[in-house]
C-alpha cells in the first residue's frame, strides 16, 4: 500500500515522483502479476545523470 501512497512517504518520494502519470502505470501493471511470478527489470541505464527508462518483465 506504501507504493500507492507514495506522496506521504516524504520529500524524497515527492522528489522521484513529481508527477504520476508514468508511476500510475507501473502500478496498475504490478497489480496485474500473480505472486509466484518472477519480476525482473531491465534498461537501468541513466542517461545524462538524470533520465532513466526502467523497464520491467512480469512472468516469464
Amino acid at each position: 500500500m506504501e507504493l500507492v501512497n507514495y506522496s506521504k512517504l516524504g520529500k524524497e518520494a515527492l522528489l522521484s515522483i513529481p508527477t504520476n502519470e508514468y508511476y500510475l502505470p507501473m502500478l496498475y501493471t504490478l497489480a496485474l502479476g500473480q505472486n509466484d511470478e518472477k519480476l525482473t527489470s531491465f534498461n537501468e541505464s541513466i542517461l545524462m545523470g538524470s533520465m532513466a527508462m526502467k523497464s520491467f518483465v512480469i512472468g516469464s
